[in-house]
Parts: structure tokens; C-alpha cells; sequence
């Protein structure tokens, strides 16, 4: 066309370039190399550096410099100890920032001074500058605009290898954020891109509103975020609506204690159950990096638990609790994750799946972190009981469907996981049945019907109905709208729960209202009863879902409406915190690999409402005593390679 368009009137190439040349330009950052990591050039300014001058210096490629910034004076010898520092502290910084000079901040001289030393093996330009000339940057790499003297933030970029993110988003200086137009060597994943932590040092020391203070945090897609756009994984609701004009005050809160967003997170459609080979159809779910790596990794926050459990530099994930969205997929996983007592913080701008029972949560690998975004997200509601020397516990230790039997590996866990709550709380253990406490105090209104009768149809009525009134009926409107009468695709166990609603009986939703609300009254009375003292609880309960048994992905399983009666629903229903911790991990047989591999083992300690951080702080404890396991990132709880990866040797 442009061959044509040439031979036809060379003065019409002439204009069609002037159009070109007059056309604005956006810079929108930039992926760059740098020695062997990846990274990106932040669009936004953070400040002014004074760009060396002299016939010596010579312009880098691309006009942008890697240089150092640090906040402090120091001589040669203190300051080659602080940038190694900075090595074991920062997985941004890196030898090759000092390549394009360093700049530190805080002189008394009466000019700036230059000198060259050996710094990290590298021959370093230091430019010592005086106060105020670097106000605005926080000490850290950045990129420098040799031809501007404009400084940009550095942002190391990784591979998104287990599918946990949907999104990749960048924080602007406004508070709002948009999507990292970023990319690294990779195929069929995200690219990810995350801040310098040493960016956020000073308001971690120095101001107690910051908490959080560069903590890099995952969001669940369904949650707003100002200037993103969901998809709450659905392809035709990314296109349908806009971005996001407020930030959900959940998230917010988080943010504003000090948490900068990374990106978002995968989840089962619209938070819903799905099943793993079957609804994998608008977005791939993601992988769970224990074991084998083909372990299903549960949903519906199911980005959330693979994320925090695979890669190292993401710290926290927040994810959304309806029937054990974030407590099974932190479960599998082998971190931490809870939902909390029912109410804590508003769900203003997050995609509903019943306002009954939703609740966000917070899933982490570091306890004491755990804690203290706990204390963020949930505010005044939430106490924080880590800095009190002798805590009041409960003195009464149920457990529930406890496994015993299963394994000898598993019985040792469960038993010092017990064992060691018993010592600390000095609590009686007694085993509970649920089954016979109803009977022998159910309220005289339900009549002679057991527990799991009762409470058969109550969860799947009450997510299938508030999420299509709520959700569904305007989704479909809206789409036909603007599609000539069309429907959208939404994934088969979504779909089938909103055919159900639309078409249940008027009477079916007011009755499961009945009943969640009739146990969860009963539940608070006989089993977890709120005492208003310094114990908080008339008792604890332990009960363990998971215990290293190989769930993988690649086995159909029919998609149905959830009926049916789980552990994981006496929370939701009751309104009680219920807090997740992983014990350890056993090998189990892989009939993808042919091996034995290592999968975790978890369980899980519920309290009466408002007692988040009693059991929080029992877990703290428990790890003290080596009944709960701090994980890392990797292939095990003790780290190491992803199996998948390792002929990469990318870790």
C-alpha cells in the first residue's frame, strides 16, 4: 500500500511523515536488560539528577543510565558496606546500577564532588551532592535520563510461570494504576514487574502509618482498583465494562498502610467453584507449584494461594472468602490464609458472590506480615495480640473430623499441632460431633432433621441466588444491550448456578436465609461463644481438610450445583474467624512424574466472632513450637526449585 500510495505522489509519503513527526508521544516505560535481569523503566518522573558532562563521558544506548541513589554520607568503606547490604535486602539492586555513577545525598561541602572508587567489584563514579538535591528519591536504583537529567524507578521483572496473575499493573503517583505495558523472554505467561523494596526503607523505620511499607501485594480480580479494569475472569465482562473509577476501600486500606499492587490475581469465574477441567475455558487456571506442579490449587482465590506459595518476591496476596476461597487454596498450597469473622471491613467495589457470607482475606507466608495486614485490612475490628506478653486462651480445645489413621507422617503432625495448642493454652481437648450437639440442642422450630439435611441446600441457594440478582441479570442485560440481543459465554459451573437461581422457587432463597441464620444463632450459643473477656472465646476448634493427598488437574469431574454440607461452611454460616496453617508437607506418589513428591498438610483453627487475633497470635506461638511451618517459596515448604522449571534452571 505504501509502495503505491509512493510511486502515485512522492509528496504524499512527505505529508504522511509530517503526520507522523507531529503526532504526540507517550512514553509509557521501557523493558530493558540489564546485565542478566530484566527490567522496567518506570514512565513516571521521581526526580532530577545532574547529568555528568566532559569529553570522557560517553552516552549510554537508548539515553537512559543505571545509577544509585543512597540517602546518606559515608566514606568509601561504609558506604561498599551498605550497598552490600542492599544485595541480601533488595532483589531490584544490583552491581550494574552503579555502572552509571552513584549519587549520595547529604553533603555539608560548599559544591558537589565527584571521585571514582571500587564499589561491588565495580568501578563506580561517585558523585557526592548537597542537601536537597535529591530530596525526592529515595535511596535505590533507578534509571537515569541522561539527556533530560530525569530519574525514573526501576522495576525488576519476572515470569508469571504459574499462570496466577490475569493482570500486570503499575502504580502511578496519583494512587491509580495501569496495566505494565512490560514483557521478558516468556511465552503463554505474564510478565510481572515489581519496585525497588529499598524505596519504602524510610517510611517502614520512621513513620507507624506505614505498616506495610513496600510490601508488593497481589489483588484478586474482583476487587477495584482505580484505573484497572476487572475481568473476575470472564473475557466478555473485561470488554463490557469500564476501568475502575475508585479503588475498593479493602484494597485501599492496604495501599494506604504502605502495600504498592502489583498486579492482579486469577480466580474461578466469577468466585465460584470451578472445576478444573471443566470450566478451564475463557482463562487457564493457575498451577500450584508444590509437588509436581499439576496439583490443583482450589479456588476461588486460587491465583492468591499459588502466587504466595511459588514466587519469592510477592509477599502478600488478598483474596475474597465466600465457602473457602481463601483458606483451601492457602490450604493445598501449604500458606497461610484465613477468613476472617464475618464483617470486618466493607466489600464497597468487589464483584459479590453472596454479601451473606463474602469476607476478604489475607493469604502470606510470613506470620508476623500475616498479622499485621490483618490489622490493616480490618481496622478497629481487628486486635493484634503479638506484642502482649501472656495472652488469655480459651481453656476448652475441640476437634472436629479430626484424621487420624491416615498416614503416620499425618498423625505425627496433627498430633504435635494439638499437642503443642494444649500446652500453650492449658485447654481440656474434647472431641466434637457436630452431628449429635444438634440433635440434643437444636432450636424447636427446625423440627427432627439432622445437621447435614438441614444446611443441605443453604449454601448453594444463597451464593447461586445473590450472585445472579446481583451480578448476573445486569451482566446479561447489559451484554445483550450492546451485542444485539446476545448472551455471554460464562463458564459452566458460573452458568449453572445462575440458570438454577433464575429458575428456583420464590420460597428457596428466603428458607436458606432461615437457615444460615438459625445455625449460625445456634452455633454461637453451644460451640464457639464469645465471652467478652481477655480469652475472647469459650473454646477453640481444630480440624484438618487437607493432608497431602494428590488432587491433579487433569481429572474430569462433573460440573453440579454445590449441595451438601462441607467443613469449611460452619464459618461462613456462623460468622467465625477461621485461620489456616500448614504443618509440614509428606511425599506422596506422582502419576505425572512416577516419584514421590512433596504435597502439604494443613488444619485449621476457628474461635468465636471477633477473636482474629487471638488465633492469629496462638499461630505465631504454635510456630515457636515447631507445630506450624513457615514456608517458603518453591517446589517444598523448605524452598527450592519448581519441578516444572528446573531444566530452565531459572530459580
Amino acid at each position: 500500500m505504501l509502495s503505491i500510495l509512493v510511486r502515485s505522489s512522492p509528496w504524499a509519503l512527505v505529508g504522511l511523515l509530517s503526520c507522523v513527526a507531529s503526532a504526540n508521544v507517550v512514553f509509557t516505560g521501557a523493558s530493558v536488560q540489564l546485565g542478566d535481569d530484566y527490567y522496567f523503566i518506570d514512565p513516571n518522573v521521581a526526580g532530577e539528577l545532574p547529568v555528568p558532562r566532559g569529553g570522557s563521558y560517553k552516552a549510554p544506548a537508548g539515553g537512559f543510565a543505571a545509577v544509585t541513589v543512597v540517602q546518606s554520607e559515608g566514606n568509601a568503606t561504609g558506604l561498599a558496606s551498605l550497598l552490600q547490604s542492599w544485595t541480601e535486602l533488595d532483589d531490584v539492586f544490583q552491581p550494574s546500577f552503579l555502572a552509571g555513577g552513584v549519587y549520595v545525598a547529604g553533603s555539608h561541602a560548599a559544591s558537589p564532588q565527584t571521585s571514582s572508587t571500587q564499589l561491588l567489584n565495580t568501578t563506580a563514579s561517585v558523585h557526592t551532592l548537597q542537601n536537597g538535591t535529591t530530596s525526592l528519591l529515595p535511596s535505590g536504583p533507578y534509571f537515569l535520563n541522561v539527556h533530560t537529567g530525569e530519574v525514573h524507578r526501576a522495576l525488576r521483572l519476572y515470569d508469571d510461570y504459574t499462570n496466577s496473575f490475569t493482570g500486570a499493573l503499575l502504580h502511578n503517583p496519583d494512587g491509580s494504576v495501569q496495566t505494565l505495558s512490560a514483557q521478558r523472554p516468556t511465552a503463554m505467561t505474564l510478565t510481572i514487574g515489581v519496585p525497588s523494596r529499598l524505596y519504602y526503607q524510610h517510611a517502614a523505620r520512621t513513620d507507624p502509618s506505614q505498616p506495610l511499607a513496600g510490601v508488593r501485594l497481589g489483588v484478586k480480580d474482583l476487587f477495584c482498583v482505580r484505573g484497572a479494569r476487572r475481568s473476575n475472569a470472564n473475557r466478555a465482562w473485561y470488554h463490557l465494562y469500564p476501568s475502575c473509577n475508585a479503588t475498593a476501600p479493602s484494597v485501599q486500606r492496604l495501599v494506604d498502610a504502605g502495600a504498592v499492587v502489583v498486579g492482579y490475581q486469577a480466580l474461578a469465574q466469577f468466585a465460584n467453584g470451578d472445576r478444573y477441567a471443566a470450566d478451564a475455558v475463557d482463562m487457564h487456571l493457575p498451577f500450584n507449584p508444590r509437588g509436581d506442579g499439576y496439583s490443583v490449587p482450589l479456588g476461588s482465590s486460587s491465583g492468591a494461594g499459588a502466587s504466595v506459595a511459588a514466587y519469592p518476591w510477592l509477599d502478600l496476596a488478598l483474596g475474597s472468602d465466600t465457602g473457602g476461597s481463601v483458606r483451601n487454596p492457602a490450604q493445598v498450597a501449604g500458606v497461610l490464609g484465613n477468613r476472617p469473622t464475618t464483617g470486618l471491613v466493607a466489600l464497597d467495589g468487589v464483584t459479590p458472590l453472596a454479601p451473606t457470607l463474602d469476607t476478604p482475606g489475607v493469604v502470606a507466608r510470613d506470620p508476623a506480615l500475616w498479622d499485621a495486614a490483618q490489622k490493616a485490612l480490618y481496622g478497629s475490628n481487628y486486635t493484634s495480640l503479638v506484642g502482649v506478653e501472656a495472652p488469655e486462651y480459651p481453656k476448652t480445645v475441640y476437634v472436629m473430623d479430626w484424621p487420624l489413621g491416615k498416614r503416620r507422617e499425618v498423625d505425627g503432625m496433627l498430633g504435635r499441632f494439638l499437642n503443642a495448642t494444649v500446652e500453650i493454652t492449658g485447654a481440656t481437648v474434647e472431641r466434637l460431633d457436630l452431628e449429635m450437639l444438634w440433635k440434643s440442642t437444636r432450636p424447636e422450630e427446625v423440627g427432627d432433621v439432622d445437621l447435614a439435611t438441614y444446611l443441605n441446600t443453604t449454601y448453594a441457594t444463597l451464593v447461586a441466588s445473590e450472585q445472579w440478582d446481583l451480578v448476573g441479570k445486569q451482566f446479561f442485560a447489559d451484554y445483550a444491550e450492546k451485542h444485539d440481543g446476545r448472551k455471554p459465554f460464562v463458564n459452566p459451573s458460573a452458568s449453572g448456578r445462575w440458570e438454577w437461581a433464575s429458575a428456583a422457587p420464590a420460597s428457596a432463597y428466603p428458607a436458606a436465609k432461615r437457615q444460615q441464620e438459625t445455625f449460625s444463632s445456634w452455633f454461637r450459643s453451644h460451640v464457639l461463644t464469645a465471652t467478652g473477656s481477655a480469652s475472647c472465646s469459650s473454646a477453640l476448634l481444630l480440624y484438618s481438610d487437607h493432608y497431602g493427598v494428590p488432587d491433579v488437574r487433569t481429572t474430569l469431574r462433573p460440573v453440579s450445583i454445590p449441595w451438601g454440607l462441607s467443613t469449611v461452611y460452619y464459618s461462613p454460616f456462623s460468622g467465625t474467624p477461621d485461620l489456616a496453617f500448614p504443618l509440614g508437607e509428606i511425599y506422596t506418589h506422582s502419576n505425572i512424574t512416577g516419584k514421590e513428591e512433596p504435597l502439604p498438610v494443613s488444619a485449621d483453627i476457628m474461635a468465636a466472632r471477633g477473636c482474629d487475633g487471638l488465633v492469629t497470635r496462638l499461630g505465631i506461638e504454635l510456630v515457636k513450637r515447631g507445630a506450624v511451618k513457615v514456608p517458603k517459596a518453591g517446589g517444598t515448604l523448605d524452598g527450592g526449585e519448581v519441578l516444572f522449571r528446573r531444566e530452565m534452571e531459572l530459580l
